[in-house]
């Protein structure tokens, strides 16, 4: 049941987490609508899918993807 609780909490943070990087994203992009490019909506779109679809159950779950998924965004914003 703990474990159970831990999982869960993890991945509501990792939602909620989620949620203030598109917040900031939506308003970055309200200000600076000429940096809107596929890339960066792509970018964004990975980041999404990647919580979203997280093994939170597996411990040993491989977060390479995230990390990478954040390297995207980053790369996109910059670019």
């Amino acid at each position: 049941m703990r474990f159970t609780n831990k999982k869960e909490t993890l991945r509501v943070s990792a939602h909620e987490r989620l949620g203030e990087v598109l917040k900031a994203m939506r308003q970055i992009l309200e200000k600076y609508p000429k940096i809107q490019s596929t890339d960066l909506l792509m970018s964004a779109g990975n980041l999404i899918h990647q919580v979203k679809n997280f093994n939170y159950d597996d411990k040993g779950s491989d977060t390479t993807p995230f990390v990478e998924a954040v390297d995207q965004l980053a790369l996109a914003f910059s670019t």
